[in-house]
């Protein structure tokens, strides 16, 4: 059930026009006393009066993943409220590589740096871990098209600059691989990998397919999304807080 409407009482309660209006000058508001259900009814609203990026803070994933739950049900789309997961624990040693985990913090890191309104929610570990800078995330994304004319070389070492992985068979997100004519990728932001056909330079169709490849490639000619697969190299040293850009509002979520 979607609580759409109900938001909109906030705006009667006393002082929540000074809380906006303070948001709007960038100052520092705490608010006392919100539980529950009471905080995604707050942030939902203050969503749609600041029409602007928010990152919220909190303490652990399970309670961001009910944050989630609970502003999609007072009405956010889900397109606009994403989770920012951390890549691993600071405290573990090694490289333990999750792709469904870079794919999220891809998407929440785009949608952040490209200034539309929206709402991250992060567990503190995953916005205290470096990523890389938002210029990369935003400038360098682009689409593979039908009848797009683009040299497939050219598109194999964008690949790699992005930090994509070149294999002779794709199996997970941050891959792709090239015979031919025929180019496979699976973007870091989709579900499925793409095959790309090409005709000398022109893209000629464009198929989704399963992993392992366990029937013909469906015929979709839908463009794929191309976006940085390097979020998780620590060389960057760029820290998340300065992706939402000045315009955006910081919320953090005490334990009591």
């Amino acid at each position: 059930m979607r609580l759409n409407n109900l938001i909109d009482y906030a705006d009667t309660l006393p002082g929540f026009d000074q809380v906006v209006g303070a948001l709007q000058q960038s100052s520092s508001v705490h608010l006392d006393g919100l539980y529950g259900t009471a905080i995604a009814f707050t942030l939902a609203r203050l969503f749609k009066r600041l029409d602007r990026p928010m990152l919220f803070l909190t303490y652990s994933p399970d309670q961001a993943q009910r944050l989630w739950d609970d502003l999609t049900k007072f009405g956010i789309a889900e397109e606009c409220v994403v989770s920012l997961p951390a890549m691993q624990s600071l405290f573990l040693q090694g490289d333990i590589t999750d792709t469904r985990v870079i794919g999220e913090r891809i998407t929440a890191l785009n949608l952040l740096a490209s200034g539309s309104p929206c709402i991250v929610i992060a567990p503190i570990e995953a916005a205290l871990q470096l990523t890389v800078p938002p210029g990369m995330l935003t400038q360098r994304n682009f689409n593979l098209e039908v009848d797009e004319d683009i040299d497939p070389f050219h598109i194999a070492d964008q690949l790699v600059e992005l930090g994509y992985t070149h294999v002779s068979t794709v199996t997970r997100p941050g891959e792709f691989s090239r015979r031919g004519s025929i180019l496979d990728l699976f973007s870091s932001i989709e579900s499925a990998p793409a095959r790309v056909e090409f005709f000398g330079d022109k893209i000629e169709s464009i198929r989704i397919f399963d992993v392992p490849l366990s029937c013909r490639p469906q015929i979709t000619n839908k463009p794929v999304p191309v976006v940085s697969h390097a979020v998780g190299i620590i060389k960057y040293q760029y820290g998340v807080f300065r992706h939402e850009g000045e315009s955006g509002v910081h919320i953090w979520h005490e334990v009591a």
